[in-house]
């Protein structure tokens, strides 16, 4: 859950997102903020995994509601890839920067990560993010305040000239 708080206070900041086992867990008022969610998502290359039969990891919903404001048909396309180690996994994909995968074939339903992280034969995500990254990261305002620790509480980095 922590990948997609991150994405949805800070995804312009970010080159790319890969929630691993977990879905967005949306605060009461998400309905209200999803102008300012969406404005951090926009263009934020989306790539989630999860094990097939972990059904709290997913959200179909989230899925087609950002395909759906990135302009991309909710309906994913559909693919099936193995891994050398017996893994297969059912890839949506709405585009290169949106899809979700479903693993199968993992010690357990849940714990999905060794093999995604493994494989890259099969998963490219080191690849995908190394094309995603930025060339030039944007600058962070030590002042802004949602980043607390840039602070040493008088508006300063912390930093002492040297």
């Amino acid at each position: 859950q922590a990948t997609w708080s991150l994405a949805n206070l800070f995804g312009s900041r970010l080159a790319s997102a890969a929630p691993m086992a977990a879905r967005c867990a949306w605060e009461d008022d998400a309905w209200d903020q999803q102008g300012s969610i969406l404005g951090e998502m926009q263009r934020l290359p989306v790539w989630s995994y999860a094990g097939k039969a972990d059904t709290r990891a997913v959200s179909w919903r989230d899925l087609w509601w950002l395909a759906d404001q990135r302009g991309h048909e909710t309906k994913a396309s559909e693919t099936t890839i193995s891994t050398e180690h017996g893994v297969k996994a059912t890839v949506y994909t709405w585009n290169s920067d949106l899809s979700l995968s479903l693993l199968e074939g993992t010690p357990t339903d849940h714990c999905i990560w060794d093999a995604v992280l493994h494989c890259e034969a099969a998963f490219g995500l080191f690849n995908r993010m190394l094309l995603a990254r930025c060339g030039s990261p944007p600058s962070i305002d030590a002042t802004d305040a949602r980043f607390p620790a840039l602070s040493n509480g008088n508006g300063s980095n912390g930093s002492n000239g040297s």
